[in-house]
């Protein structure tokens, strides 16, 4: 079986690595066909498809996509020349790092309105622009 280093995640609207290691067989060289395939509640959709000519076997093989539309979940499953079939589900996230919140006051009365400022950042220092919904308890 080939030697795959999956994220723990796929992040949206961010960029993705998949590194694909063939193992070493008879062959000096193999193909490599990766599919990743996106999940919804009750639809599924190709996200990436990918054929690599003639890899070196025993040498690691990035592979880099951006993911656009939101989903649920994604499959990756990796085809080498001469080795069983690789599947594995991955988990699809937001490309959100960290959330700063501020409020205006340390302490508020009971009753008080509460006013927050939320500066949502992305894994690249970049500003999240999707939706953020708060739960004040």
């Amino acid at each position: 079986a080939p030697f795959v280093i999956l994220p723990p995640f796929f992040q949206i609207n961010a960029v993705n690595t998949v590194v694909i290691t063939p193992a070493k067989i008879k062959h000096e060289n193999a193909d490599i066909h990766i599919v990743i395939t996106g999940f919804n509640e009750s639809s599924t959709s190709t996200i990436f498809n990918q054929k690599l000519r003639a890899k070196k076997t025993g040498a690691p093989h990035a592979v880099t996509f951006h993911l656009t539309d939101p989903i649920k979940k994604a499959k990756v499953s990796i085809n080498i020349q001469g080795h069983e079939k690789f599947e594995h589900e991955v988990r699809v996230r937001p490309n959100v790092l960290v959330i700063h919140i501020h409020t205006d006051k340390p302490t508020y009365a009971p009753g008080e309105a509460v006013s927050i400022r939320a500066l949502p950042l992305t894994h690249d220092g970049g500003i999240f622009d999707g939706t953020i919904e708060f739960a004040l308890v």
